[in-house]
């Protein structure tokens, strides 16, 4: 089949599907085995400054498809042996998650494929469990991202312990590793009173800089996740990275690149399906930047998301609105200004549909 014609046949039948599942059942099971979506249209308005005397703002309304998500996972052997196996379908057809799972005891389970590790709060988390249009900035900017790699899961009552091997940093997002960077994972995830969760995650690894030059990076993270009562929500996590850069005074030698993200969350569920958010994010790529090296990128970005979550049909289909507000600090001397445009103030409706 012609690929230009793959995407409205799967939104035919995923909206056929789609809509006869929101009151019948959650996806298809056949056995062990579970076929799932999301589906999410919007409605985006962003602001956009132009530059110069006669700066004035002007406003860009866009009709966009942000995620056509298909899953398919389940168990082969049911209790030893399971796979997940997650695709993308805006533009064109690409996988972004194919993985086998492995349960080495009741208790253990072991992961083994391309996935993203289990680091940060969002970062493995669903499409359609976000709370917010967008990755947070944090995991946009210093999280692994998937990788090729193992994952072994210990699980207790209270505790839970990862550990793994992943292709390196320079290569994040591929589904081939041809080097030998292989980054390691640990992380601790407690669980207090049912309705408290505190993470301390660390990764670490090497990378080629250049020809003669080698790297190493330190990532490591803690935060904290609080569901009380089921109505206030709240999310709270920092993340920093000690990454070796080359040095762009002698080009010869390598300096420590230090970055660090924050993320502050907190929602209120009025009633079981509506919910209203604020979420405060900030990152700075290079903390200890000083500005006589050079043109540069700005000295750090913070978001400001406000949401209202409406659950038309809970778990199946909702409508979402957000806004949006950007800053950014550029450098400290106007010459060294950096050539990147700030991201405008957004506006996003947004309709969610899930099986």
């Amino acid at each position: 089949m012609n690929k230009k014609t793959i995407l409205p046949w799967f939104l035919i039948c995923y909206g056929i599907v789609g809509w006869s599942s929101l009151f019948a059942f959650t996806g298809f099971e056949a056995g062990n085995q579970h076929l799932g979506g999301t589906l999410q249209p919007w409605i985006r308005v962003e602001r956009q400054d132009s530059t110069g005397q006669d700066a004035k703002a002007s406003y860009l309304t866009s009709f966009e498809l942000n995620h056509v998500r298909l899953w398919v996972d389940g168990e082969i052997v049911p209790g030893y042996f399971g796979y997940r196996v997650e695709a993308e379908f805006v533009e064109e057809a690409s996988l972004v998650d194919a993985y086998i799972r492995i349960w080495a005891t009741r208790y253990m389970q072991i992961r083994a494929g391309r996935f993203h590790p289990t680091f940060t709060l969002y970062g493995p988390a669903l499409i359609g469990n976000l709370e917010s249009p967008y990755y947070p900035l944090l995991n946009d900017r210093l999280g692994p991202g998937r990788r090729i790699g193992l994952e072994i899961d210990r699980r207790t009552r209270f505790v839970q312990l990862y550990a793994g091997a992943f292709n390196g940093s320079d290569r994040p997002g591929t589904w081939h590793d041809s080097t030998s960077s292989i980054d390691a994972m640990v992380r601790t995830d407690v669980t207090l009173l049912d309705m408290m969760r505190f993470v301390m995650e660390g990764m670490y690894g090497k990378e080629a800089l250049s020809d003669s030059l080698a790297g190493e990076h330190l990532l490591v993270g803690i935060a904290l996740s609080i569901d009380w009562e089921l109505a206030v929500h709240i999310r709270a996590e920092w993340l920093r990275r000690w990454r070796q850069v080359i040095d762009e005074v002698s080009m010869a030698a390598t300096r420590e690149q230090v970055s660090e993200g924050v993320l502050l969350h907190l929602g209120y569920s009025f009633t079981t399906t509506l919910e209203a958010l604020i979420r405060y994010e900030w990152f700075d790529n290079d903390v200890d930047r000083n500005p006589s090296w050079g043109p540069g990128d700005y000295a750090w970005i913070e978001r400001v998301t406000l949401g209202v979550l409406y659950q038309i049909v809970p778990d199946r289909l909702s409508l979402n609105g957000y806004y949006l507000h950007y800053s950014q600090e550029s450098t400290l001397f106007p010459q060294y200004q950096s050539n990147t445009s700030p991201p405008g103030d957004q506006a996003i409706l947004e309709c969610q549909l899930s099986f």
